[in-house]
């Protein structure tokens, strides 16, 4: 009996055609007489008594939904609501909803088909509105391309026609007027040829005609130039030999100068070497004072800690005189709690006590509050000098690197100093050396020039002599610096390069 309430037993009916239990025979007033003894024909009345008409929800949204397409399409709606807003919009008051069906009575499905009818028909009448005014329109456009394309060739055939005639024209126009010009530049250029061979002609005689003049201008130049030139050499070696001995003289002059103030320069240099010794130790005091400060720094911070564990632990204590506070009231409070309800006499005792104890605890609180301020105080007073400490350390970090800096840049000067005082100490000394050896080959070139003056001297007559002696004592002694403006300009050029 279990195995069988669980499950859905679905019953069915028979119903004997005929009598006499041959196939393909159907009594008809048999059957009748079975389904009205069997109370089927009852049941039937019934039925189409209340609601002969039973759809679940599902076919009947899926058969009905054109009647309110707007529902069909929302997510949120299931099924059983979907056909209530149908049948609430077709209009209809004959049903009943169930659990999983809709109930109709009588007539109402055909009201439903109808309106279902209606609502396809309009559809499928707007349908075919729409395609046909679509085809219409297709026929129209092609219509309206096919006359545009005819309208289009015969005004390309017409526009080719007169393009045709124009090009005809503009051809026959281009070779008359190329045989024209053909014509006309035969003539010119038969003319021009004749020009220009008399104009070459008479041009080659000119120029032919000139240039002989210029070559014999040439030639008489070149002869001057090289005579002149020959004149002026003599004359400026001679005036260069007396003027390098005069300007060795001066230049040696010149180089002793400058050799004793490169010396004095040098000991300027010692002086800054002892000036950088002296900065050093200034530096390493400054240092030594920085490592004094950060020492203090240090023991400022340790003081600092200290005073913040001293602050913490007078915290601590503080919280613990309170909750001892808190526990001794509770303590008093439940004794007089006790002895109220023990006598009524002892409660004024236990009232003092409780005052007592109050004032003792507010006293203690009052006594780390003052505790607490004074701590703060000196953490607050700590802070101010670790920050002017700070302050300072900054400073003499600043003042540190800028004398630092200081002192590296006057080294460097220095040492820049005695490199170029070494380097023109060496081109004095070797601008001496090679001024010297000028100088004794010039000496021994005078004297050889003096001997043999006196040999020619005395060999030749004596006017002869006093001007060959007057020769050799200018080629000795060369002009002065006075008597020439070569020679002070050379060594006024000379003085303004050593200068530089």
């Amino acid at each position: 009996m279990a195995q069988l309430h669980t499950m859905e037993p679905h019953y069915v009916r028979c119903v004997k055609p005929n009598g006499l239990n041959k196939p393909g025979l159907f009594e008809n007033a048999n059957a009748l007489h079975q389904l009205r003894c069997g109370g089927v024909l009852e049941a039937v009345r019934i039925s189409c008594a209340g609601f002969p008409n039973k759809r679940p929800f599902p076919d009947f949204v899926d058969h009905f939904w054109p009647l309110a397409p707007e529902l069909y399409h929302r997510q949120d709606l299931d099924d059983r609501q979907i056909a209530e807003g149908i049948i609430k919009k077709s209009g209809i008051q004959g049903y009943q909803l169930g659990t999983s069906k809709v109930f109709l009575r009588a007539g109402q499905m055909a009201i439903l088909d109808k309106q279902r009818t209606e609502v396809l028909s309009k559809a499928a009448i707007s349908l075919q509105r729409f395609t046909r005014g679509f085809l219409a329109r297709r026929s129209y456009q092609q219509a309206l391309e096919s006359v545009l394309r005819l309208q289009a060739w015969g005004r390309g055939m017409l526009a080719r026609k007169a393009c045709r005639a124009l090009r005809q024209e503009k051809a026959a126009t281009t070779i008359q007027t190329a045989y024209r010009r053909h014509k006309m530049r035969q003539q010119y250029q038969a003319v021009l040829h004749t020009i220009t061979q008399l104009q070459a002609l008479y041009r080659g005689y000119s120029a032919r005609k000139q240039y002989a003049e210029m070559r014999r201008q040439r030639s008489a130049l070149v002869i001057q130039s090289n005579w002149r030139g020959a004149v002026q050499r003599s004359d400026f070696q001679a005036l260069r030999g007396a003027t390098v001995v005069v300007q060795n003289a001066f230049r040696c002059k010149q180089a002793a100068v400058e050799l004793r103030h490169l010396k004095a320069e040098a000991r300027e240099a010692g002086k800054l070497l002892e000036d950088k010794k002296v900065l050093e130790n200034k530096l390493k005091e400054v240092q030594g004072t920085l490592e004094l400060v950060q020492n203090q720094r240090n023991d400022l911070r340790q003081e600092v800690k200290d005073l913040k564990v001293a602050l913490m632990e007078a915290q601590a204590a503080l919280e613990a005189a309170a909750a001892d506070r808190e526990q001794q009231l509770e303590a008093l409070r439940e004794d007089a709690q006790a002895q109220t309800r023990a006598a009524k006499e002892g409660a004024a005792a236990a009232q003092r006590a409780l005052v007592e104890v109050q004032t003792a605890a507010a006293a203690d609180t009052q006594r780390l509050t003052g505790e607490k301020s004074e701590l703060d105080r000196q953490l607050k007073v700590a802070q101010d000098y670790i920050g002017r400490l700070m302050t300072e350390k900054s400073d003499l970090d600043k003042r540190f690197h800028g004398m630092k800096e200081e002192l590296i840049q006057r080294l460097q000067n220095a040492c820049a100093q005695r490199d170029d005082a070494r380097a023109q100490i060496m081109e004095l000394e070797n601008r001496l050396k090679v001024a010297g050896s000028e100088m004794a080959k010039q000496e021994a070139e005078a004297r050889k020039a003096i001997q043999a003056a006196t040999a020619a001297a005395a060999s030749a007559p004596p006017g002869t002599a006093a001007a060959a002696a007057a020769g050799a004592a200018a080629a000795v002694a060369g002009v002065t610096p006075e008597s020439h403006p070569l020679a002070n300009g050379d060594i006024a050029a000379g003085t303004s390069m050593r200068r530089q």
